[in-house]
């Protein structure tokens, strides 16, 4: 529903025009990474946040994986994550939504 509401107004060129319209007032060079650098970060990001925050998931808790369709990094850092802590938890899509509940009764750090 959002991607066809964005497809719509054309949003992608948009951005892109944006990001390279670098005589707009609200260009800042700064924000310009290289792509291997960007790919790093985000995986380690994701990483970091399913180990710090998927052990405080009570049994049958929701977690959305908003970018886990769309970008093949987040794919690949959520299935490592679950197999490391040997998960039985599975990712579903209901509505366009992307998940995984926690199925898994193991006890982490406190947590069931």
């Amino acid at each position: 529903m959002i991607r066809d509401r964005l497809n719509k107004i054309n949003f992608s060129a948009r951005v892109i025009k944006w990001q390279q319209d670098n005589t707009s007032p609200t260009y800042f060079e700064s924000c310009r990474a290289e792509n291997k650098f960007v790919i790093d970060a985000m995986t380690k990001v994701g990483m970091t946040a399913l180990q710090f925050l998927y052990p405080m998931i009570v049994h049958n808790g929701l977690v959305i994986l908003d970018d886990y369709p769309y970008w093949a990094g987040c794919t690949r850092v959520v299935h490592k994550y679950l197999s490391d802590i040997s998960s039985e938890s599975r990712v579903h899509e209901v509505n366009n939504v992307t998940h995984t509940l926690r199925w898994d009764k193991t006890i982490v750090s406190g947590h069931v």
